[in-house]
C-alpha cells in the first residue's frame, strides 16, 4: 500500500533537525520553488522520505552470491564486524535487529513520521541504520576514512546510502542514511568511470548542498544529475527509458542512472544505478537503500512500470 505522500520524514523534531514538507511527484518532474539559477530546469526527486526500503522488489529473479561480509580465516577468532561499514558487506537479517527495531519504535516515533518506522520492516540495515542515528552515532570527517580496494577497482561499485562513512551526514532535510540516494549513484557512477579516491557520497553530498541543489520540501533536483559529475570530467546525457536505449546503453559499457515513482522500489521516489545487461536482457540493479534488491537481475517490465527518467555517463572526450 502507498504511503499518504504529504508527510514529511521528521516529525516533531528538535530545532537540530529540522522537519520540511514534502511535495508528492506526479507523472511529470516535481517543479521546486527554491532552484538556484545554476540548475533552471526546477525537476526535483522527492527522496528526504525514507525509500526503497522493504524486503525487496516483488519480482526479481533471485540469484546465488548475496554479498555477504568477510570471514574470519579456519582457527582465528573473528574481527568485531560493522555492519555499516562498508554497507554494501552488511549480512544483517531481521532476526539480528529485533531488539534494536523494537528500541526504534519506542524511541523514535516522535522524531520520525510512522511510515519511516513502519517500513523499515524487512531493512534490516535500515532498522540498524535508525537505532545508530538515534544513539547520535556520527559519521567521521573527510579524509579520516578510505574507500575499499574494491570499491576503487570495480566497474561500478555498490556504495549504500546509510553505510556509515557518511549515511549519518546531514543532506538536505535528514541524515545522507534517509536522503542521500542521489548522491549516492553518483558516487557509484564517478567512482566506477574514474577510480578516484575522493569521489565519494560524503564529498557530493556536501557539494550538492553547498550549490542549492536539496530544495526543501521536494529534495535533490534532478539537475545534480545532470550537473554533479561535470567536475570530475564525467558527461551526462539524458536518455529515453525505451528498453531498447537502456539495452544498447549498458551493451556499451556506459553506466546508467534511473529514477523511479512510488511503487515496488520506494514510497515517494528514488534514484538507482543500472550497470549492465545480460544475454536475456535482464538488467543489474544496484539501489543504494536496499541491498537484497541488487542480489537480483531484473527484467525491462520489473522496472519500467516505475521508472521515470534515464541518464547514462561516460569520460569526457
Amino acid at each position: 500500500m502507498l504511503l499518504p505522500l504529504s508527510l514529511t520524514l521528521l516529525a516533531a523534531a528538535p530545532a537540530s533537525v529540522p522537519a520540511e514538507e514534502t511535495t508528492a511527484p506526479s507523472a511529470a518532474p516535481i517543479t521546486g520553488t527554491a532552484v538556484p539559477a545554476s540548475n533552471p530546469s526546477g525537476e526535483t526527486a522527492p527522496d528526504d522520505i525514507l525509500v526503497g526500503i522493504g524486503a525487496g522488489g516483488e519480482t526479481g529473479d533471485s540469484e546465488d552470491g548475496m554479498i555477504a561480509g568477510d570471514s574470519a580465516q579456519d582457527g582465528e577468532a573473528p574481527e568485531p564486524v560493522d555492519p555499516l561499514w562498508p554497507g554494501s558487506k552488511s549480512t544483517l537479517t531481521m532476526d539480528d535487529v529485533a531488539e534494536e527495531y523494537s528500541w526504534v519504535k519506542e524511541n523514535l516515533a516522535s522524531r520520525l513520521r510512522s511510515y519511516v518506522i513502519e517500513h523499515a520492516d524487512g531493512n534490516p540495515n535500515v532498522i540498524h541504520f535508525l537505532y545508530e542515528w538515534g544513539h547520535d552515532r556520527k559519521s567521521p570527517a573527510e579524509g579520516e576514512f578510505e574507500m575499499t580496494d574494491e570499491e576503487l577497482s570495480a566497474d561500478i561499485p555498490l556504495l549504500m546510502q546509510w553505510d556509515a562513512r557518511w549515511g549519518f551526514d546531514d543532506y538536505g532535510t535528514g541524515p545522507a542514511g534517509l536522503t542521500g540516494c542521489a548522491p549516492t549513484c553518483l558516487a557509484m557512477v564517478g567512482l566506477g568511470l574514474t577510480h578516484d579516491p575522493e569521489l565519494n557520497p560524503k564529498t557530493l553530498a556536501a557539494w550538492s548542498d553547498a550549490n542549492g541543489y536539496y530544495v526543501p520540501g521536494s529534495g535533490t533536483s534532478w539537475g545534480l544529475i545532470t550537473d554533479g559529475l561535470i567536475q570530475y570530467g564525467i558527461v551526462c546525457n539524458q536518455i529515453s527509458t525505451a528498453e531498447g536505449d537502456l539495452t544498447y546503453t549498458l551493451s556499451s559499457g556506459l553506466p546508467v542512472i534511473i529514477n523511479v515513482n512510488p511503487g515496488k522500489f520506494t514510497a515517494v521516489g528514488h534514484f538507482m544505478v543500472l550497470s549492465g545487461v545480460d544475454g536475456n536482457g535482464r538488467f543489474t540493479l544496484l539501489d543504494p537503500n536496499n541491498i537484497e534488491n541488487c542480489s537480483k537481475t531484473w527484467s525491462y517490465s520489473d522496472l519500467s512500470s516505475d521508472m521515470t527518467s534515464a541518464w547514462s555517463f561516460s569520460l569526457a572526450g
